[in-house]
């Protein structure tokens, strides 16, 4: 059930909205190039999803309104970047399950 890679599904935080990486691109920001096109499956507002890699070698698409913030760390675009990708919580204690809807 565990993912082990995905498709980057990246917001930053640049001060202000919320953008995804692709957006907060700055024009000339020699730093920009490699968000330059995360989310790599951008449908609207929210990218439409990715593929993942799970430990039993399967891989899969999967929406991105299955998917859940897992992770942040600082950007350099901005303070952070916030990344998105689906887990499976077939194996999760009920702790971690009644978790997960903060975590969309």
């Amino acid at each position: 059930y565990w993912a082990l890679g995905a498709d980057a599904n990246i917001k930053i935080d640049t001060g202000g909205p919320y953008k995804w990486a692709s957006q907060a691109v700055a024009a000339g920001d020699t730093r920009a190039w490699i968000y330059a096109n995360i989310p790599p499956h951008p449908a609207g507002n929210d990218p439409a999803g990715g593929n993942e890699v799970f430990a039993d070698g399967s891989a899969q698409w999967c929406k991105f309104n299955t998917m859940y913030h897992f992770v942040t760390w600082p950007s350099a675009l901005g303070p952070s970047a916030y990344v998105y990708w689906y887990q499976n919580p077939a194996d999760f204690n009920s702790t971690l399950t009644a978790l997960l809807p903060a975590l969309k």
